[in-house]
């Protein structure tokens, strides 16, 4: 059973590193996968996070003078899934000066996420829940670049759309 549990989300960065103490001071590391295979042998592990799931880890430490083994650790690392998400909008395609409610087509993760609506790259204030209303839509105004940016509150995994135009009926 590991003795250190982590979870990072799919794609992201992360390193172990084996920091020991004592004996001679010199020392040769070996880390396994849960096949057995040796994937590094210094004291730096950068375990591959491009696919969701559970991996096991060993890390065998050797003093290098004595060649006596001095240590095993065992860590579990969960990888979790992005959560994916669009943006449709209501109507299609809006009328000038009418609304449109845009809303966040979201799947993967959990199931429990927190949002955070986005225009030309900056949020929006109080614009958190799944769907956002834009009122009064005049081109040049609030016709901007829409995004949603968002967050498995479960796993803390986050993802931010594709940038989402409202399209607008110019006839006045």
């Amino acid at each position: 059973q590991p003795s250190n549990t982590l979870s990072t989300c799919v794609e992201e960065s992360v390193i172990f590193t084996a920091v020991p103490s004592g004996g001679s001071g010199n020392f040769a590391y070996q880390w396994f996968d849960s096949n057995g295979d040796l994937v590094s042998a210094t004291n730096i592990l950068s375990p591959d996070t491009g696919t969701a799931g559970v991996f096991d880890y060993s890390l065998q430490l050797m003093d290098a003078v004595t060649q006596c083994a001095v240590g095993v650790a065992l860590i579990r690392l969960t990888v979790n899934t992005n959560p994916t998400v669009t943006i449709s909008s209501v109507p299609p395609t809006a009328c000038y000066g009418g609304n449109a409610i845009l809303t966040a087509n979201v799947s993967g993760g959990s199931g429990s996420y927190s949002y955070q609506w986005l225009l030309n790259g900056s949020p929006i204030t109080d614009a958190t829940s799944s769907t956002y209303i834009v009122n009064d839509i005049i081109p040049g105004t609030n016709d901007g670049v829409y995004q949603v940016t968002v967050i498995d509150t479960i796993t803390t995994c986050s993802t931010t759309s594709s940038p989402f135009t409202i399209s607008v009926d110019q006839v006045v």
